[in-house]
């Protein structure tokens, strides 16, 4: 700056010298117009010079047009990280697999369960990344994200990598006879009369209870409560037991969140309902009165059981309290096949209907009468200090759950 300013008073003192020197033109000897102009000469020179130093240097508050670059050709480094594969479907046996990572910054790997690790946790461009996968004990289909990012910071893209794994072969299967297995529906049978559409429950302990007394062909609501084979006439509410002659399955329906496909389920037999209670393995350790989400019934456990970590089961407690669990408990139990029949009470048909709601007691039918009692069936009735098989009137009210044989 200062050194601008010496030049810019050069340059005036030069212009002084010029506007004086015009007047004594005429007046100057032959060697005083040598030494003027040789000093002349000199002055011109450094001003040259000057202006040539000085003007490079841009005014204060602007950029330096040498530091300047063009934005064209200005391609800063970008942070970035490419992972592959970015989907990995691991069998309910899981595995190890390997992430390749292409980077040029540090990054690290999480995952957001326990089943599913990283090694390394944490590197720094191009690496591998082994992933292993833990054997699945659960009977559904189970997932897990791996998110890779930038090391201790949030401003590079995160990549995300999906890990699926299968449910474990049979965790979900229940013997009910020697060489056959079944697998439940996901919740009590529901019909509604206006539309003539069946559903399962959306949970298994899912009940309509009191709303039941309100059975009629114009009825709006849901019921879940049925005379024995009324799969062709759901709202039959006789005394007559010839009304009731023929079984009808109500598996034989288009069940619409059961695969809305006709002859998709079925009801147990009476064979199969004893075999599921007291002839197959270990019978008398896979069921017991519970309670889930305060709804009262009981709970089957399948062959293959394995209990999950934090929760407690006691067979045959004969008791609602022993065995209580939350939603999130029966999540679990749940996840590793367990099937939940609630009580949802039952009616009888008489000179009134009569309406016995949870939790007293409830009952479900099978798809096998009597051969030696007219006008009655088998059917698993549930209360708190029994779970058995025996025989009920046709007209009768019961809960139904379907199941569908294992190919």
């Amino acid at each position: 700056m200062q050194f601008r300013f010496f030049c810019l008073h050069i340059q005036k003192i030069v212009v002084s010298l010029q506007r004086k020197s015009q007047p004594l033109k005429k007046c100057l000897t032959l060697n005083n117009i040598i030494m003027k102009s040789k000093l002349y000469l000199a002055l011109l020179i450094l001003v040259s010079f000057c202006s040539v130093a000085c003007g490079t240097h841009p005014e204060p508050g602007q950029d330096d047009p040498k530091e300047q670059t063009d934005p064209k050709t200005d391609t800063p480094e970008v942070n970035e990280i490419k992972v592959t594969p970015t989907q990995i479907n691991a069998p309910a046996e899981g595995g190890e697999y390997t992430l390749d990572i292409k980077s040029n910054i540090k990054w690290s790997v999480s995952s957001n369960v326990s089943w599913v690790t990283c090694n390394p946790g944490v590197g720094k461009n191009n690496d591998k990344v082994t992933v292993t996968v833990e054997k699945s004990n659960v009977a559904i289909q189970t997932s897990a994200i791996i998110t890779i990012g930038e090391y201790g910071g949030s401003s590079v893209q995160k990549v995300e990598v999906v890990v699926t794994r299968s449910a474990v072969e049979g965790s979900n299967l229940f013997s009910v006879a020697d060489t056959r297995k079944v697998v439940f529906s996901p919740g009590n049978l529901q019909y509604q009369a206006s539309t003539k559409t069946w559903r399962f429950a959306e949970h298994q302990y899912d009940i309509i209870g009191g709303d039941n007394k309100n059975i009629s062909d114009t009825y709006d609501g849901w019921i879940d409560l049925f005379g024995w084979g009324t799969g062709n006439n759901p709202t039959l509410a006789s005394t007559n037991d010839d009304d009731y002659a023929t079984f009808t399955d109500w598996g034989v329906n288009k069940i619409s969140n059961g695969g809305n496909e006709p002859a998709q389920w079925r009801t147990l037999t009476y064979g199969e309902m004893t075999y599921l209670c007291e002839k197959r393995t270990n019978a008398d350790k896979l069921y017991s009165q519970a309670t889930v989400n305060g709804v009262c019934g009981c709970v089957f456990l399948p062959d293959n059981w394995i209990l999950p970590d934090g929760l407690s089961f006691t067979p045959v407690a004969k008791n609602w309290t022993t065995n209580t669990y939350s939603v999130a408990d029966w999540t679990m139990m749940e996840q590793n096949g367990a099937v939940f029949l609630p009580t949802d009470g039952y009616y009888r048909v008489g000179l009134e209907m009569t309406l016995r709601e949870s939790p007293s007691s409830g009952a479900y039918w099978s798809s096998t009468a009597t051969a030696t009692q007219p006008g009655r069936a088998w059917s698993l009735t549930i209360r708190n200090n029994l779970v058995t098989v025996g025989n009920s009137l046709y007209s009768n009210g019961y809960s139904v759950r379907l199941v569908k044989e294992k190919k």
